[in-house]
């Protein structure tokens, strides 16, 4: 046979709110009580009223107090403060790199962020059955914004501190590269 399971401890801060409820439910009757004392009409039994109404506070308290010993109480939510930061991937932060330094020196963006370009486009130029350094349509469907960035013969930068990529050209060879 099993054993019934034990009744939960309550902790004072529980009890103390427990009876906080309890005196709320009996002033809410208590104002109720006198509301009905004020509306009912001269002919019906008053006292039959109170007490009735009374009954149906209990009712309601008791019936509080066993919905609160049914339900569990619910898990402490954690705080984002003690959730650890989520690192991001290498490939993403070695990304992130190299269009920052891309858009800082003009050597950077050759020698960075050109060959992850090139490579993108060239599989998507690939796709459409079209090869990037062969093909004179790669120009096209490139447009011109990312075809200078990714075309065969892009030179290197004659002064590598120039500077680098503007962030709106960047996002010019971004939807190029996307409408592929």
């Amino acid at each position: 046979m099993s054993a019934a399971p034990e009744p939960t401890q309550r902790s004072d801060s529980d009890r103390r709110d427990l009876v906080a409820g309890y005196g709320v439910l009996v002033v809410a009757a208590g104002i109720a009580m006198g509301a009905v004392a004020l509306v009912v009409q001269e002919g019906r039994d008053r006292p039959f009223d109170i007490v009735l109404l009374a009954a149906g506070a209990l009712a309601v308290a008791f019936g509080w107090e066993a919905l609160l010993r049914a339900v569990p109480p619910a898990p402490a939510l954690a705080s984002r403060a003690g959730a650890p930061a989520l690192e991001p991937p290498p490939s993403l932060a070695r990304m992130e790199n190299a269009v920052f330094f891309a858009c800082s020196r003009a050597v950077d963006a050759h020698m960075l962020l050109r060959p992850v370009l090139r490579d993108v486009a060239a599989q998507r130029l690939a796709a459409r059955g079209v090869d990037i350094d062969r093909d004179a349509r790669a120009a096209e469907l490139l447009g011109p914004w990312a075809w200078a960035l990714v075309r065969p013969d892009a030179a290197e930068p004659e002064d590598w501190h120039a500077p680098g990529l503007d962030l709106a050209a960047l996002e010019k060879v971004v939807e190029a590269l996307e409408k592929l």
